[in-house]
């Protein structure tokens, strides 16, 4: 267990001691999550919130105790809050007066009922701690001071579930929400796929048909061009044949001539 106190840079007179089996960051983190829903009206108010409201809070351990039996350690922490001006005696007044003397039998016995009751509470740094002895005129504690405060722990707790259960259906929501819109997105991204992946079959059979008749123009048109130049050459030839015969015929011509 460690003894701890809760100060804050802006008014050195002002401290908070408690105890806890937390770390002492995350202990501080919960009293600022705590004051952040106070003042939202979503949580009771604690002793502790006035050094929060100053803020420059922070939070120093003043003693570790190895045990974890909380009479021990509530002795340890009622002890600094006997020696030292602190937060947790302006808490304490509405329950009875800090004393130094020795408790009668019957009241010690009603101490440690009360602790046990108190113990059973999540918020175990409210002031409820184990109580300093009282004069002989005061040998009881006010009980309906002390069901007031029980009762304001079971309010502090209750307000707190029904934070964390509003919380939740909010992370429920949003965490919907958030599925909702990837499954949105993925749909629209397969819808854009698709779509590009048919302008993709369409060009590509588009390209091959226009290469197919490109390839038709050419085999035809070189087609054509044999045919010509097959006709060329007929023609070619049927003119030397012509030729040859016109000059056979001259050449007879003038031997006959010549006889």
């Amino acid at each position: 267990m460690k003894i701890y106190s809760v100060r804050t840079h802006n008014d050195k007179s002002l401290i908070y001691y408690g105890y806890t089996k937390q770390p002492l960051f995350k202990r501080l983190y919960d009293y600022r999550s705590r004051y952040k829903r106070h003042l939202k009206n979503c949580d009771n108010f604690l002793i502790v919130y006035e050094i929060l409201n100053l803020k420059g809070e922070y939070i120093v351990l003043e003693k570790e105790i190895d045990t974890d039996n909380k009479d021990i350690v509530k002795g340890v922490l009622n002890q600094f809050i006997s020696e030292n001006e602190c937060l947790n005696r302006k808490d304490m007044s509405t329950i009875t007066e800090i004393k130094h003397d020795i408790l009668p039998k019957n009241n010690i016995e009603e101490n440690e009922r009360i602790e046990n009751n108190q113990s059973q509470s999540t918020n175990d740094n409210l002031g409820l701690i184990k109580l300093q002895p009282v004069t002989d005129n005061s040998n009881c504690i006010i009980i309906s001071d002390i069901q007031k405060v029980q009762e304001q722990q079971q309010e502090n707790e209750r307000l707190e579930k029904q934070q964390l259960e509003k919380e939740r259906l909010e992370k429920e929501q949003l965490e919907k929400e958030r599925l909702e819109k990837e499954q949105q997105e993925k749909k629209q991204q397969e819808k854009e796929q698709q779509e590009k992946e048919q302008l993709e079959k369409e060009r590509l059979e588009k390209e091959k048909l226009e290469k197919e008749r490109l390839y038709k123009e050419q085999q035809k048109k070189e087609q054509l061009e044999k045919e010509q130049l097959e006709k060329d050459r007929i023609h070619k030839e049927q003119q030397e044949k012509e030729q040859q015969e016109k000059e056979q015929q001259e050449k007879e011509q003038l031997e006959k001539e010549r006889l």
